[in-house]
């Protein structure tokens, strides 16, 4: 390599100065074949940099080979002939020249043709004539080792995320230095082989990586036949590529070109690769197949060498991920675009390729499989002999589309015999039934096996001999293939994974048929076991729905004569067990080759008989209906959807539609099965909802993750509520990052997600893809670092997002400042912000305050209610509302802890000529008279806009009211509503005001007055206090009441208390006799272990559920209708010792832990709002009796609430008074 570098050295010491900016011109601008090197590279570099950084870039004999291209073109013929001369000099890279010829050259003749499906043996299609383009990804999108390959094809959205980084193939080693070790995964037959064939030829024909040397392709499959012995590196080259010569001699090993060894097919590597086995560094050195492999992907072997494995998911877990620089994923024919181009290369006429597109797209089931490039070879060929000979028949099922296929490459055999044209289908399989017979033998053998390449022991399995074998896939080429020849022996598989499915489906009934039942003992988990004279045990069932006692045993004795209905059923459970669903397939074409019609169509290999499938229809709706069916997952459940759909029964879809189109939902409830299949039908149904309401559903915290995918389909999500986690929020990224999906409204609020799953959602967010507007993430136990991300989502180009809330969310002063500095972002478009509830003081006004200002601002509404902000804050914030860019028209500082001093800043920014706002909601405040006459001077303003002032709990007088109606008279044409409930206007104050609403000059339209007195001209929430009392009618058992029924108890031994339809009969609870409305405040002592504080609608169940052991304060057990918090019927806050938090709050079964210092016997308020859907607790100082807040619920409340306590273990509560 050093001679390398003194020679280009001396080449460029020849050029001038002009001339060498010339030539770092090119290197900066590309040349064809070689990636540009970045112009801040070449920006100060003299003569030998520029030779260090082309030999870093393009190895020493890629930065000759540009630079004999760049010496060409610059007509310095005499310096590329004088370079040409030092390197004839040099003979390794002469013979490394010559060896890369030939490479090449072996290379484009192996692989520039392709041999597709029943082109016959010197007949083929150039590679670059055929070729469509593939979508390629960066990462692995699908689930490795739990689906069945066909089931995540079906299973996925029909939309790709553009944001998974598509790449081209000729680019996986281009886009860094560092990668140098890449695993690609696919599917069967999704092009995986192709790929890395199209890279080779590109290669040799000099289209692109002219910078690499060397590129070995070695197929796994013919690594298999080399398992028993030891070779160095040289040799296993030599082995694979015998017409090299040995290439110790060129400098291969030394580090003085570049190599890339791509290693084919690893899930057909029979030999597993094991890592923990003693590695090898020497080339020299000999090892087994599995240690040389090994090696070179660990780097202890030839560390400079580029490796290429390509997978299909099933075997990619063999490689740890250190090993690994980057995943990509062939996800094939992705768009409609590119399924069309790939029929329209085959077919010359446009008029038969419109005509053919069509007929797929009528299927939903063959349309989604053409996802695969080797089905959509398939289907073109059935389609194409349908059209051929006019027929009208429409394919329903895969079922009917491989028979059809299957009779169609025994019409061509009989053409290839020259044989008259057989129409019959009967004779034609008649005549083919032996050697098909034993093709379907080793199908199902090496299917149970995981084999998808087959050698010569596995062909004798079957009683195929090596002769037999090449004579099939010379007859059979549209099905049966002969890979390659390899050390004198060959390789054999079928043309695609799922053929080799539908035949091992076809021998099941063969064997069935002739009684062969201990060939299918490996189906049913049970025959295994069973011998002629043992009773057999089975297991199937034919409940009723949704029962959670689906499997039914009976002891049947094992005979030949068993009932076919009980070898399907057999197969449903063992299909259903498979943790790769490796079954899945191969269960749909079993269920519908059992349909006597499928039958008759390979009628001469099987012989049509009527067959009950009842039961199995039965058997596999019970399975999808299951509400204890976890461990059937979602990729199982939507295969026994698709299972129904084969056998011709649509029973559970129309009653999912049914289901959808109800106003019932809450009546029936969906397992977690069906709900599988119902985000399947939404998905692959190709229309747009215009709203999907999750909780509208009733189902299981499964079922809702379940049906996450089917918000991709929809304008408006919403998700509140129902069960999510951080695990969630990486399916929802994906949808955000999904190309053209309609989603415009998400709402997760009352979810678990945590900041984690939060940061999956604003990379979703940036997604050029995502045109998301509305985010909701109230209660989602979030907290300040999340700001920082959904901070940088807004500043990003591609944000649309118009309106966010992150209220009840601890957020923090730190957490919004971040979150501020999204909203002066030129890209920012958001305008509506909730941060109701945060834990935000002071401070973040001043951040607000200065986002309003920007130039960017678009916000027009902010709410800031529920935090302690201060007279401080709103001063620093206003001078925000003066500014010329401020756009703001909606503000909402409810419970903000203002007083007088804040009404003169905000009176100053309603007289500013710069004022928009028209809505200001100060409510629960105690502004008081003083602070009402500050800001009637701004109302006073002609340059005030106001239409909306909400005053309510304000400690507002007589006073106060004529500082308004003057205000008003001054200013008459935009004050539209005016809200002093819970205010003390006297008589007078509300007659001046009335009179204004009569003005016809006067704009007022809405005046609120109810709820007036001196009772509410206390400062703080204790203004709204109550005297409850406690119903003795509705205390279960275990409870005592006393001080008046003020005090509730938990007692060891039962009450005597007489039966009452309003009692509690399994969990100690009680509620208050008093009903709450408008706002209400109480305040609980609480003592002992365990106290729930709740408020319920008076309907909450009163009995069933589990009984309980009241003395477990374990809270994760309670899980019935009647329990507090576990209900859409109630809200509860629990004060415990337990060991997970002193707080936490529940409504219908989710929980949020609240974090706050331990306080024994703690005092807790309750502040209702229930017109406005507020509940708020707060823990009460034993010594100054101040409050601190814990948690704010807001919802809309449709009947009347009652207080209400659950006790456990010795614990107590009493309602106490409030001064």
């Amino acid at each position: 390599m050093e001679n390398i570098k003194f020679w280009l050295l001396d080449i460029l010491e020849e050029l001038l100065s002009d001339d060498l900016k010339k030539y770092q011109w090119y290197l900066t601008n590309g040349v064809e074949g070689f990636r540009h090197i970045p112009k801040s590279l070449m920006e100060n570099a003299n003569r030998s940099d520029t030779v260090d950084t082309m030999v870093d870039r393009y190895s020493p004999d890629g930065a000759v080979e540009i630079t004999l291209k760049i010496l060409n073109r610059m007509n310095q013929n005499e310096l590329a002939e004088k370079l040409r001369s030092n390197l004839r000099e040099s003979n390794a890279y002469a013979q490394r020249q010559a060896e890369n010829q030939n490479l090449k050259s072996k290379i484009k003749e192996k692989y520039a043709t392709l041999y597709e499906g029943t082109a016959a043996k010197g007949k083929h299609n150039l590679l670059n004539d055929i070729y469509t383009e593939l979508y390629i990804v960066e990462d692995w999108t699908g689930g490795v080792n739990t689906d069945h390959e066909v089931i995540q094809i079906e299973a996925r959205p029909a939309r790709h995320a553009a944001t998974d980084a598509a790449i081209k193939f000729s680019d996986v080693f281009s886009g860094s230095q560092h990668v140098k070790k890449v695993l690609t995964l696919g599917i069967a037959g999704i092009g995986k082989t192709v790929s890395v064939q199209k890279f080779a030829v590109d290669w040799a024909e000099g289209k692109s990586n002219a910078d690499i040397d060397f590129v070995f392709i070695i197929p796994f499959r013919e690594l298999n036949l080399l398992k028993d012995k030891e070779y160095s590196l040289p040799e296993l080259l030599h082995h694979v590529y015998p017409e090299q010569q040995p290439l110790n001699e060129t400098g291969l090993f030394d580090g003085e070109c570049k190599c890339v060894f791509i290693f084919d097919g690893l899930d057909e590597f029979r030999s597993p690769l094991s890592f923990d086995e003693k590695k090898i560094s020497a080339v020299t050195e000999k090892a087994s197949v599995n240690v040389l492999v090994t090696s070179l992907i660990s780097g202890t072997l030839f560390p400079s060498a580029r490796v290429w494995i390509t997978s299909r998911p099933a075997g990619a877990d063999q490689i740890p991920s250190k090993h690994i620089h980057l995943v990509t994923e062939i996800q094939g024919f992705v768009t409609d675009q590119q399924k069309e181009e790939y029929f329209r290369k085959r077919i010359g006429d446009q008029d038969e390729a419109d005509e053919m597109i069509l007929l797929i797209k009528k299927s939903k089931t063959l349309y989604i499989m053409c996802y695969i490039p080797v089905f959509c070879w398939i289907t073109y060929t059935v389609l194409q002999h349908i059209m051929k000979n006019r027929n009208t028949e429409e394919l329903k099922s895969l079922t009917q589309m491989y028979t059809h296929f299957l009779t169609i490459q025994m019409e061509t055999k009989r053409e290839k015999d020259n044989k008259t044209p057989q129409k019959d289908t009967k004779n034609l399989l008649q005549s083919n039934k032996t050697i098909l017979l034993k093709l379907a033998e080793l199908a199902f053998k090496q299917l149970m096996k995981g084999n998808v390449m087959f050698y010569e022991e596995d062909l004798r399995e079957s009683s195929i001999d090596v002769t037999e074998a090449s004579v099939y896939s010379g007859i059979f080429t549209g099905f049966f293939k002969e890979e390659s020849e390899f050390q004198q022996r060959k390789v054999y598989s079928f043309v695609h994974l799922s053929f080799q499915e539908f035949l091992a489906a076809v021998y099941v009934f063969h064997c069935y048929e002739n009684k062969k039942m201990k060939e299918l003992k490996i189906l049913n988990p049970w025959y295994s076991i069973m011998s002629e004279d043992v009773p057999q045990v089975y297991t199937y069932d034919l409940s009723s729905e949704g029962s959670d006692n689906v499997f039914v045993r009976i002891n049947r004795k094992w005979s030949k004569n068993v009932p076919l209905y009980e070898v399907l059923m057999g197969a449903v459970d063992k299909a259903v067990e498979s943790q790769n669903g490796h079954l899945d397939l191969f269960l749909r074409f079993l269920l519908g080759i059992s349909l006597e019609s499928n039958q008759r169509c390979l009628q001469g290999l099987l012989t049509p008989k009527q067959s009950n499938t009842e039961e199995t229809r039965e058997h596999i709706k019970s399975l999808i209906r299951r509400h204890n069916c976890y461990l059937i997952s979602t990729e199982r459940s939507i295969n026994l959807f698709l299972c129904l759909s084969e056998m011709n029964d649509q029973s559970v879809s129309r009653e999912l539609q049914e289901y959808l189109t109800s106003e019932r939902h809450s009546e029936k409830k969906l397992s977690p099965g069906q709900c599988s299949a119902l985000a399947y039908m939404l998905l692959s149904s190709g229309e747009v909802l215009d709203e999907l309401d999750l909780k509208k559903y009733s189902t299981s915290e499964e079922g809702y993750r379940r049906l996450i995918p089917a918000l991709t389909v929809c304008r408006k999500a919403r998700l509140a509520g129902c069960y999510l986690t951080s695990d969630s929020c990486k399916t929802l990224c994906s949808a955000l990052q999904s190309a053209n999906t309609p989603l415009k409204e998400l709402d997760l609020s009352y979810n678990n997600l945590q900041d984690s799953g939060v940061e999956f959602l604003s990379a979703g967010l940036k997604s050029s893809d995502c045109e998301l507007e509305t985010l909701r993430l109230v209660s989602c136990n979030i907290g300040q670092k999340v700001c920082e991300n959904l901070g940088s989502a807004l500043q990003s180009a591609n944000s649309s997002l118009k309106e966010l809330d992150l209220s009840n969310n601890d957020l923090q002063d730190s957490g919004v400042e971040l979150l501020s500095a999204g909203l002066k972002s030129s890209h920012c478009k958001l305008e509506k912000l909730r941060l109701v509830t945060c834990n935000i003081g002071q401070k973040v006004c001043e951040n607000l305050g200065s986002a309003l200002q920007s130039a960017n601002s678009s916000l027009k509404e902010i709410n800031l209610s529920n935090n302690d902000l201060q007279d401080s804050g709103v001063e620093l914030l206003s001078a925000g509302l003066k500014s010329s860019h401020c756009k703001l028209e909606k503000l909402r500082l409810v419970t903000c802890n203002i007083g007088q001093k804040v009404c003169e800043n905000l009176g100053s920014a309603l007289q500013s000529a710069n004022s928009s706002l028209k809505e200001l909601d100060l409510s629960n405040n105690d502004l008081q008279d003083s602070g009402v006459e500050l800001l009637s001077a701004g109302l006073k303003s002609s340059h005030c806009k106001l239409e909306k002032l909400g005053l309510s709990g304000c400690m507002i007088t007589v006073k106060g009211c004529s500082h308004l109606a003057s205000a008003l008279k001054s200013n008459p044409s935009h004050l539209k509503e005016l809200d002093l409930r819970y205010n003390h206007p006297g008589e007078s104050g509300v007659k001046m005001l009335s009179e204004l609403k009569e003005d016809p000059h006067c704009a007022l339209e809405i005046l609120r007055v109810e709820y007036g007195g001196e009772i509410w001209m206390k400062p703080g929430i204790k203004k709204y206090a109550v005297v409850l009392t406690l119903d003795p009618n509705t205390a279960q058992r275990l409870l005592s009441l006393s001080e008046g029924n003020r005090k509730v108890e938990w007692m060891e031994e039962e009450l005597p208390y007489p039966d009452h339809p309003d009692r509690f009969d399994s969990w100690p609870q009680v509620l208050s006799v008093e009903s709450l409305t408008g706002r209400c405040y109480w305040e609980v002592q609480c003592s002992g272990h365990y106290v729930d504080i709740a408020v319920s609608y008076r309907g909450i169940k009163r009995t069933g559920g589990s009984e309980c052991d009241c003395r477990y304060t374990d809270r994760r057990i309670r899980s019935d209708d009647c329990t507090f918090g576990y209900n859409n019927q109630s809200w509860s806050l629990t004060c415990s010792n337990d060991a997970y938090a002193s707080f936490s709050f529940h409504h219908n079964k989710q929980g949020i832990d609240i974090h706050h210092p331990r306080q024994p016997s703690p005092r807790v308020g309750v502040y209702l709002d229930w017109e406005s859907g507020t509940l708020s607790f707060y823990r009460i100082s034993p010594d100054t009796h101040t409050l601190t807040h814990l948690h704010t619920l807001t919802t809309t409340f449709t009947e009347p609430l009652y207080a209400g306590f659950l006790l456990i273990n010795h614990s107590s509560a009493r309602l106490c008074g409030t001064e």
